[in-house]
């Protein structure tokens, strides 16, 4: 349930990094935590998941999935 009078924002991470106060989207298929991220991709922000064992940002686009380890954001509550 989310907080009403929470502050979220966008700060930038690379390599699978999870800093404090990140927003949890989900669960891999063997319970790994999932991280709600976005990059710009061929000049439209997307929406993907930060997988931190794997290293980085998965977006789906164009019906692929792309893969970032660098220069891309995740979602994170303001404490």
């Amino acid at each position: 349930v989310a907080d009403v009078n929470a502050k979220y924002q966008w700060i930038c991470s690379s390599g699978g990094q999870v800093p404090h106060g990140a927003i949890q989207g989900g669960r891999t298929s063997r319970g790994e935590p999932l991280y709600i991220g976005r990059k710009t991709h061929a000049r439209v922000m997307i929406p993907g998941k930060i997988h931190p064992s794997q290293g980085g940002l998965f977006i789906a686009y164009g019906g692929k999935e792309h893969a970032y380890q660098s220069d891309y954001e995740i979602l994170v509550i303001m404490h």
